[in-house]
């Protein structure tokens, strides 16, 4: 039996180890795999079960780590090779995207044109509803009935990638295989007195005159992979009662993370480098947890929090606990070879990139990033992992991070009149595109911002690139859509010939541009097929 995942943000790897661990409970005798879609291969997806947990993201596209694959389903050579297989498919979406759970529909419908036999149909649902949890439960329990199995064992289970302590010491520091870039530049840009900490973060290679940037495009990502605080990393080993053990060498079977394993591994790098401290934990934790409760009562109150779905929401969701604090708030005695069934690995983050520079005689790289920072109602201060991180680097502090190519077309960029939408950090993409390309027809920017003076990243700028057309929103100008629905009013382009590229948040801000737009009389939707109206939204 095999369980595949795809992921944008994490959900449907959660409800996946969730799955795996039903089905294990459920079915000792049967061998249950789990991996990401994008690692499986062809022979894989044959005389199988599959059960497939699939995000939408973007403009109804399957996850990053489902590509590879997918590419390869995708060939038009490919004859019925899966009529042996049959499949189980629950889509993640939001209700926010016009192309709500289009992922999964094109996993169920490319499934079955390769004859595979969908055992019920694809179970569609909304990733920020309270109620997602008690879908995947209804859908889950609809897998099982149909399997005709019943999970009875509440044992504590084999490790699924056991962590192995291995005899040999190393204290040397921390690095992945690939070389760092350090860190030449880190400055507020926002106005000190703004709510938001905005911050260019300029990255220089290690070695002069190297060839790290070349290949960079404009709308060409990061992705940088930071680490844990050391206080936090600390709290844990204390807790444990692991110092003595934390520069000693680790093994990990089954799974090796994006990036690969830092060197080296030992239980100190583990959970500083790969160990997600502050993501929200897991159900699977409670149900692997509540074995390691010293104390009976917080054993019981685990082992309610793994089943009630309403609980485990007001207890973690509503006042967004990380899984570092549940942990420290508990008694527990936990299993090192039991780490990777409580703990998420930390998936590198991604921002676009915002500039590139030369002196002659080295090269570098620019991003700009919002801090994430806030409290919750319970006054508990949290900040975003990665970009607490960024903001804490000093000077020549080595940085790990490799480069996402884009799929954008920037010959016809150049060629035809382009409509740039930015709010807030979605600048960066498009100063980038905007430094970088020579435009044959003069570009049109829409610049949302609170204030002329305190979070115009780049505007001026960028007024000497582009027709700047600005939205101050707290200075009565009003937001992007409006000035777009006006603007397009006196336009004579046709917007079916032009490029439109929206960036920013997700939500509100892309559908009412998205209707500003479509006022035109234009069809947003044959543009976006052929990708000629494009959104990079988050």
């Amino acid at each position: 039996m095999l369980v595949l995942y795809a992921s944008g943000t994490g959900t449907a790897e959660e409800l996946a180890l969730y799955m795996v661990d039903k089905l294990r409970r459920c079915t000792p005798t049967v061998e249950v795999r789990l991996k990401q879609f994008g690692q499986a291969s062809l022979a894989d997806l044959e005389n199988e079960v599959i059960i497939v947990i699939c995000s939408t993201t973007g403009d109804g596209q399957l996850p990053e780590n489902a590509q590879p694959t997918w590419n390869q389903l995708l060939r038009k050579s490919l004859t019925p090779f899966m009529q042996n297989s049959q499949f189980y498919s629950f889509g993640l979406g939001s209700t926010a995207y016009a192309k709500y759970n289009y992922a999964i529909q094109k996993i169920f419908a490319r499934f079955v044109k390769l004859g595979a036999q969908p055992a019920i149909n694809a179970f569609l649902s909304d990733e920020n509803s309270a109620e997602s949890y008690d879908d995947f439960e209804r859908w889950s329990d609809l897998v099982l009935e149909s399997l005709d199995i019943k999970c009875t064992n509440t044992a504590q289970l084999p490790p699924l990638y056991p962590v192995k302590m291995i005899d040999a010491e190393n204290h040397n520091g921390a690095k992945f295989a690939q070389e760092p870039m350090l860190v030449c530049k880190n400055n507020r840009i926002s106005a000190p007195d703004h709510f938001q900490d905005v911050r260019q973060i300029i990255f220089q290679e290690t070695e002069p005159n190297g060839d790290a940037f070349n290949s960079i495009d404009p709308g060409d990502c990061v992705s940088i992979h930071p680490k844990n605080d050391p206080k936090q990393v600390e709290a844990l080993l204390i807790s444990q009662k692991w110092e003595s053990l934390a520069d000693r060498i680790v093994e990990v079977d089954g799974i090796v993370p994006a990036g690969g394993w830092v060197t080296p591994l030992t239980l100190r790098n583990l959970i500083t480098w790969h160990l997600d401290l502050n993501s929200p934990p897991l159900r699977t934790f409670f149900t692997v947890a509540q074995h390691f409760c010293t104390n009976p009562d917080h054993a019981e109150r685990m082992q309610q929090l793994s089943v009630d779905s309403d609980d485990r929401y007001a207890y973690i969701s509503r006042v967004k606990r990380s899984v570092i604090e549940v942990l420290l708030e508990f008694d527990l005695d936990i299993k090192i070879e039991h780490l990777l069934d409580l703990f998420k690995l930390i998936t590198p983050r991604k921002y676009s990139i915002s500039g590139l520079y030369s002196d002659g005689s080295s090269q570098s790289l620019e991003i700009t990033i919002a801090v994430v920072k806030y409290s919750t109602f319970l006054k508990r201060l949290r900040r975003g992992l990665c970009t607490h991180y960024l903001q804490s680097l000093p000077i020549d502090a080595p940085v790990y991070l490799t480069i996402t190519k884009s799929k954008l077309d920037l010959a016809r960029c150049a060629t035809r009149k382009c409509f740039f939408v930015a709010t807030g950090t979605g600048i960066a993409p498009i100063k980038l595109l905007l430094t970088q390309l020579k435009f044959e027809v003069q570009p049109t920017l829409f610049y949302g911002t609170r204030y002329d003076n305190k979070d115009y990243l780049y505007g001026k700028e960028l007024e000497s690139k582009a027709e700047v057309v600005s939205a101050f929103s707290r200075q009565g100008g009003g937001y992007v859509q409006q000035k777009i629905a006006a603007y397009m009013q006196s336009s004579a382009y046709n917007l079916e010939d032009c490029i439109v590229f929206v960036c920013g948040s997700a939500g509100a801000m892309p559908r009412a541009v998205k209707e500003a737009f479509a006022s035109t009389g234009a069809n947003i939707a044959r543009m976006e097929k052929m990708k000629t109206y494009i959104e990079d939204t988050w």
